[in-house]
């Protein structure tokens, strides 16, 4: 993979991720896209192609795909407890229920 597209969807995927985990809007809509391109990071990140003045450099990412299938399994458990409806939590409700 190129290293311009795959920075490119490296910051999509972030992007999705830091909506519906910080902002906690349009958590289907962000955690399906935050799933979906996790997932192609991870199965398509094994090696990174680099265009340099000199050729072209191939780098392993190795590690980093594990990072990425786990962010990609907690987006897709944000898009199923969306689903089901115990993510995110009302904090109004959550909060009155153990008020002292």
């Amino acid at each position: 993979m190129w290293s311009g597209m795959y920075l490119a969807l490296f910051a999509l995927a972030a992007g999705a991720t830091y909506v519906y985990v910080v902002k906690e809007e349009a958590v289907v809509f962000t955690s399906a896209i935050s799933a979906a391109t996790w997932s192609l990071l991870a199965i398509t990140g094994g090696s990174v192609d680099i265009v340099t003045d000199s050729g072209i450099e191939t780098v392993a990412l190795g590690g980093a795909q594990f990072l990425m299938a786990g962010l990609a399994v907690l987006s897709l458990l944000a898009l199923i407890g969306t689903i089901i409806g115990w993510y995110p939590v009302d904090e109004q409700q959550h909060n009155s229920e153990f008020q002292v």
